[in-house]
């Protein structure tokens, strides 16, 4: 791990901004019961667009959209 992060932070900062982006989206799913634009009968609620948080990791500060 210390090697890739001395190599390219920002790679290392790329791929753990999109792990946590794909996790968020995926427990939305779930809690929604449906994915983002999917219409079903068990929809628990909707999603009305994202907006940017940080969060600051040893990669750096990593923007995520919430």
């Amino acid at each position: 791990m210390k090697d890739l992060m001395a190599e390219d932070k920002n790679q290392l900062k790329a791929i753990v901004r999109e792990i946590l982006q794909k996790v968020l989206d995926l427990e939305m799913g779930g809690t929604l019961r449906a994915e983002k634009e999917e219409r079903t009968v068990s929809r628990l609620g909707c999603r009305s667009g994202y907006y940017s948080r940080s969060l600051i990791m040893r990669v750096g500060k990593v923007e995520l959209q919430m």
